[in-house]
C-alpha cells in the first residue's frame, strides 16, 4: 500500500521516454557523445530524481544525499545488485562472478564476513611497504624535462601493489595480459551503452569474443596462483602472507571455506576493483595538482614537514606517516570528488518501496550519480574548484554526500586499503 504522502511513479519527472529503437539509437548516440554532460543537464532540469524509459524498461536517477542514504542504507534490504552487475552474459559477473560486487542475498553477507578480515585496516598497514616500493618504482629513470604517459605509469604501480599484496609476488611478466583483460571489461560498458547491446546475447560481437579470452586469461592467472597456495581446495593453506593465504584459509562460523570458484571469483575482483580504480583516481591527481600551484606548494610544506625537505635529504614515506599526512590524503579526497571511480552506483527494488517521495516499483532499477552529487554547489560550494581543505574541516562530507565508496552494508571492503595506497603513492 502506498504511503499517503507518496507520489505514484508516473508522476515522477523524466524525459520523454525513448518508446521505439529510432528513439533509443537517437538517445544512445548522444550517450556516447557526453554521458556525464547529458545526466547533470537532465537533472539540472528535472530536479534530484528523475525516471528514463529506454524501449519499455524504466531506470530512476537519483542525487541528492537524502536519497542517497535510503537506497543505500535505510532500503538497503529492499535494493540489491541487478543485471548489470549479475548478468553472467553482458554483466560485471562474466569477469567477477558471484565476488563481492556481483553478488546479493546471504551468500553476499558470508563471503564479506570471510573478506573483511584481510583488509582491516591493521593487516592493511602490513601493506605499506609493497605501496611504496611500487610508486618508487613507477619513477625510477624519471627526469626534469621527462614527459612521462602518467596514467600507464599510475597502472603498473596500482597493477603491482595489487600482485603485491593479493600473491605476494610481482606479476610483471603478466602485466600487459592483465591490463588487456581490464581494458576488454572497459569495453563491455562501452558496448553496453551502444547500438551493440539491442543484439541477442548470444550474437558473437568482436568486443564479445575479447571478453571471452580476458576471462579465460584471468582464470588462468589466478587459478594458478591458487594451485600454489592451496593445492587441494580441503587441504592445508601455505601462508604467504598475502590477500591470497588470508583469504583462502578464512573459516566461516561453521568452519567452512571458500570453494576455489569463489576464492578465484573474490581474487579477480581485487584484482579489477583493486588496480584500474586507484591508478585512475592517482592519474586525475596528478592531472589536478599540475594545474594548481598553490595546491602544490600546500602539499609540498606537508611532505617537508613529514618527511625533511625537497631534494635528495627528503626520506620515502613509511606505512606509519600516512596519518601525518592529512593534506596528502585531502588531495586523493577531492581528486574522488572531482572524479569518482564510478560515476553512477546502480540498484534494482526487489520489493514495491520508496525513493525521494515517489513510489518504485518491484523490478525498477535505481541509479545513483555519485559524480553529479559532487558536482552540486548545495553541497560543495564552488564545485569545480579543486580544493582540498575541504576534507580538513572538524566536519568531513558525511558518507551519502561524498561516496566515491559507496555507502551502507555495502560500502566498499577495500576502502582503507585504497586510501592508504593512493596516500602514499
Amino acid at each position: 500500500m502506498r504511503a499517503f504522502d507518496e507520489k505514484p511513479f508516473d508522476e515522477m519527472p523524466g524525459p520523454p521516454p525513448a518508446s521505439t529503437i529510432p528513439a533509443a539509437y537517437a538517445l544512445m548516440k548522444e550517450v556516447r557523445k557526453d554521458l556525464l554532460g547529458l545526466v547533470l543537464r537532465t537533472f539540472r532540469e528535472m530536479g534530484d530524481v528523475f525516471r528514463l524509459e529506454v524501449l519499455g524498461r524504466k531506470q530512476v536517477l537519483v542525487m541528492a544525499p537524502a536519497q542517497n542514504r535510503e537506497v543505500l542504507l535505510e532500503h538497503a534490504s529492499v535494493f540489491e545488485k541487478g543485471k548489470d552487475y549479475t548478468d553472467r552474459r553482458k554483466g560485471l559477473a562474466k569477469f567477477g562472478g558471484a565476488g563481492l560486487i556481483t553478488s546479493n542475498g546471504d551468500f553476499w553477507k558470508r563471503q564479506r564476513r570471510l573478506v573483511a578480515p584481510a583488509l582491516h585496516a591493521k593487516r592493511i598497514a602490513s601493506y605499506g611497504e609493497a605501496m611504496i616500493r611500487a610508486g618508487r618504482g613507477a619513477m625510477e629513470g624519471w627526469k626534469a624535462g621527462d614527459e612521462v604517459e602518467m596514467d600507464r605509469a599510475m597502472m603498473a604501480a596500482a597493477l603491482e601493489i595489487v600482485a603485491r599484496t593479493l600473491f605476494s609476488t610481482t606479476v610483471a611478466s603478466e602485466t600487459e595480459r592483465i591490463a588487456d583483460a581490464t581494458h576488454a571489461l572497459h569495453g563491455m560498458f562501452e558496448a553496453n551503452n551502444s547500438a551493440w547491446t539491442l543484439l541477442p546475447a548470444w550474437f558473437p560481437t568482436f568486443q564479445r569474443l575479447r571478453e571471452d579470452r580476458a576471462v579465460a586469461t584471468l582464470d588462468e592467472i589466478v587459478y594458478r596462483m591458487i594451485r600454489e597456495r592451496r593445492p587441494t581446495a580441503d587441504g592445508p593453506v601455505s601462508d604467504t602472507g598475502d590477500l591470497a593465504s588470508m583469504l583462502l584459509s578464512a573459516e566461516d562460523e561453521d568452519g567452512s571455506r571458500m570453494t576455489d570458484l569463489q576464492a578465484r571469483d573474490e581474487m579477480v575482483t581485487m584484482f579489477i576493483a583493486g588496480h584500474e580504480t586507484a591508478a585512475n583516481t592517482l592519474a586525475w591527481s596528478w592531472i589536478l595538482l599540475a594545474k594548481d600551484a598553490a595546491v602544490r606548494a600546500t602539499l609540498d610544506e606537508e611532505l617537508g614537514r613529514v618527511l625533511g625537505p625537497a631534494g635528495a635529504s627528503r626520506r620515502l614515506p613509511e606505512a606509519s606517516d600516512y596519518r601525518a599526512l592529512r593534506y596528502t590524503e585531502a588531495v586523493v579526497k577531492e581528486a574522488l570528488r572531482l572524479f569518482p571511480p564510478a560515476f553512477t552506483v546502480k540498484r534494482t527494488a526487489t520489493a514495491d518501496t520508496s525513493v525521494g517521495g515517489f513510489a518504485i516499483p518491484k523490478g525498477t532499477d535505481v541509479s545513483l550519480v555519485p559524480y553529479a552529487t559532487h558536482r552540486d554547489a548545495r553541497f560543495f560550494p564552488d564545485p569545480e574548484r579543486f580544493d582540498p581543505t575541504r576534507f580538513l574541516g572538524e566536519v568531513e562530507p558525511d558518507r551519502y554526500t561524498w561516496l566515491p565508496f559507496g555507502g551502507g552494508p555495502r560500502v566498499c571492503v577495500g576502502n582503507a586499503f585504497a586510501m592508504m595506497e593512493t596516500t602514499l603513492v
